[in-house]
């Protein structure tokens, strides 16, 4: 199996398991792809330590998330994997909105970098899903003018990419505004 088909296929895995609730299993399966990755590679690969970020982000194990969106941010730097980089990002900024109101503006700054990579590589995904949490972020700290903007080119972003799970995302996210 090729690398990009095995990535494609944990990640339809990943999704699948936290869409269903199955929280527990997507970040044990999770933490043996990224085990597996490491011996393969002789390292620990930034793709798969993300993922399993993503997955604790999902389970409310914050730490735990910070800790592997730090260290796959330092593993795509290492290596020069912007994309990984600009999820990495994303996700340190979403982690830090899940903080306190002061890691507010650490929120903001981390998920506006990432959203500027996401533009500059080509990820519309990534893009959207930065002004989704950008969106939430704002509606979270009191500034609905500017969350709903965000929000809004999440929703259209999505809608164009065809991606359902993040349209009722961004859908619920514009509802909790009004």
């Amino acid at each position: 199996m090729s690398p990009g088909h095995a990535e494609n296929a944990a990640g339809m895995r990943f999704c699948g398991q936290c869409r269903q609730g199955r929280l527990a299993e997507a970040i044990a399966f999770h933490h043996r792809a990224a085990e597996e990755e490491a011996r393969e590679t002789q390292g620990t690969p930034a793709a798969a330590v993300l993922r399993l970020g993503e997955t604790y982000l999902l389970a409310d194990r914050i730490d735990d998330a910070r800790a592997c969106a730090e260290r796959a941010l330092s593993l795509s730097r290492t290596v020069g994997e912007r994309s990984i980089e600009t999820q990495a990002l994303r996700l340190l900024g979403e982690v830090a909105a899940c903080g306190t109101s002061s890691d507010a503006d650490q929120s903001e700054r981390l998920l506006g970098d990432a959203l500027a990579q996401s533009k500059e590589l080509g990820l519309r995904p990534h893009a959207a899903r930065c002004h989704l949490g950008l969106g939430a972020l704002h509606a979270r700290t009191g500034r609905p003018e500017r969350s709903e903007g965000h929000i809004a080119t999440a929703l259209a972003m999505f809608r164009e990419m065809e991606m359902p799970y993040w349209i009722e995302k961004a859908e619920a996210e514009l509802r909790a505004l009004a």
